[in-house]
């Protein structure tokens, strides 16, 4: 065998190594998403492989992305290389998954004042772990996002995240407490766009107290559950048509990114 040939299946072998590694660092920016996005979650996508496959394919979609990181990774210890992209991974994952945790957020909290989730709070050990309402709005959105091209704008997201944070390229600061900021907004977000239901709410309990201390015979709590109920789907059928799909599918913003992590 000659030289050429020798040379060529050197090369080719240190191409496919370099790229292998470079999918594998692509990884662990890409993977988070996939195990936090409910629509991409196990009750889904429950085969490892096949979750694995469309991260893979996702990486090589973006690959100019990734190649230009080549020279960037051999100057740099692979440990500082892996902390960035899993960082950047995992704080990215929650970004993209705002919309849905605020959605789990509105169900919880509408279930709990209409009473919903009382075994919850009766025998916190036996009750139930997530209300059905939020359950439901959570498959709602995730219905809704893939409805307006959720995958193309996932994609489209990891993009920016490159552009931003370009891979293997290293932060120099690391400010974790903006993610307390971000978490403090989530909770706000979901107590604002719940405020109209959690008003009606309030005023048809204060109604039913009204009414049951005028009227004793009346047993107000076992009614309470029904009546507001029927309120507060009516009202949020009403509200949630209009306004809350389209606030939550354009809460994915890729800006704090850059205010998390200062680039080298």
């Amino acid at each position: 065998m000659n030289n050429n040939v020798i040379n060529l299946y050197i090369s080719l072998y240190d191409t496919f190594s370099s790229g292998m590694i470079t999918l594998s660092i692509a990884y662990l920016r890409i993977a988070p998403v996939f195990f936090l996005l409910p629509f991409l979650n196990t009750k889904l996508l429950n085969g490892i492989v096949i979750k694995n496959s469309l991260i893979i394919y996702i990486s090589l979609g973006l690959w100019p992305y990734l190649s230009t990181g080549d020279d960037v990774r051999e100057q740099r210890e692979i440990i500082d290389v892996v902390l960035y992209e899993l960082l950047i991974g995992i704080i990215f994952a929650f970004l993209i998954c705002l919309p849905f945790l605020v959605a789990n957020i509105i169900g919880e909290i509408i279930d709990n004042q209409r009473g919903a989730t009382i075994s919850d709070t009766i025998d916190p050990a036996n009750g139930i772990d997530s209300s059905e309402f939020s359950a439901f709005l959570n498959y709602v959105i995730c219905m809704i996002f893939l409805a307006q091209g959720g995958l193309y704008k996932l994609v489209g997201a990891f993009a920016d995240s490159y552009r931003m944070m370009p891979f293997c390229q290293g932060f120099s600061h690391f400010e974790p407490l903006i993610m307390g900021t971000w978490l403090n907004s989530l909770v706000s977000q979901g107590l604002i766009l719940a405020s109209p239901v959690l008003v009606t709410l309030f005023l048809s309990e204060v109604a039913l107290g009204l009414y049951s201390r005028f009227c004793p015979q009346l047993n107000a709590f076992s009614l309470s559950l029904a009546i507001k109920s029927i309120i507060a789907f009516s009202i949020f059928l009403i509200y949630f048509h209009n306004e809350i799909p389209s606030i939550l599918v354009s809460m994915i913003d890729m800006s704090p990114l850059l205010d998390i992590f200062t680039i080298k």
